[in-house]
């Protein structure tokens, strides 16, 4: 069960760095120094790490994944329920009318808050099961990071060091954006498109 906060201890002497929610999505942790931070199973989902310092972190199992608003996708459903009513009942045009002027503005206002980890050091951290996707990882230090079966679909990895990391059986998808000439399949990640495990998931 998740208790409201949580001392992030040094993986290898549990020695106490800092007092974080175990929930911290909303905690800006830029620059923040975490070496050796065993933060295993903690939820960071939306986060802002860039350039914070995680290298050799106990990272296993913790979410760096992506959150849709939640208020801004009430007030959509109700901009989308009033468009339904004016097509159904109203006047059709109108309907029309609201649906073109108020769905690009929707669209800005439910897009997903991506977990920022921009240049932070993760070298040699333990990222293996770890939920990546649609983090942004431009010109983070990945070398020596076990990746092992993370998922990255979605992730920006534009610029990241990759040297010495282990990607075996890492998932990626088309939006997984990887370093100039980096080649995933060659270092033992594996494509998955989203639709192929929606697919699963009905299935089962």
């Amino acid at each position: 069960m998740w208790t409201e906060t949580g001392t992030v201890r040094n993986r290898h002497t549990g020695q106490a760095i800092r007092e974080l929610p175990r929930r911290a999505s909303r905690v800006d942790l830029s620059d923040a120094d975490l070496v050796g931070a065993d933060l295993a199973h903690w939820d960071f989902r939306a986060g802002k790490l860039p350039r914070a310092n995680l290298r050799g972190a106990d990272l296993r199992w913790t979410n760096f994944g992506s959150v849709v608003p939640f208020w801004p996708v009430v007030c959509v459903s109700l901009g989308l329920l009033l468009v339904v009513i004016a097509l159904l009942y109203v006047e059709p045009l109108a309907g029309l009318f609201f649906l073109l002027f108020l769905g690009p503005p929707c669209a800005l206002l439910i897009r997903p808050r991506r977990a920022n980890l921009e240049a932070a050091i993760l070298a040699d951290a333990d990222l293996a099961r770890s939920d990546l996707a649609g983090a942004v990882l431009r010109d983070a230090d990945l070398r020596g990071a076990d990746l092992t079966e993370a998922n990255l679909r979605e992730a920006d990895l534009r610029g990241a060091k990759l040297e010495g990391a282990n990607l075996t059986g890492a998932l990626y998808n088309q939006g997984t954006r990887w370093p100039e000439g980096f080649d995933p399949e060659a270092a033992g990640a594996r494509f998955q498109d989203w639709r192929v495990r929606e697919m699963e998931n009905l299935v089962w």
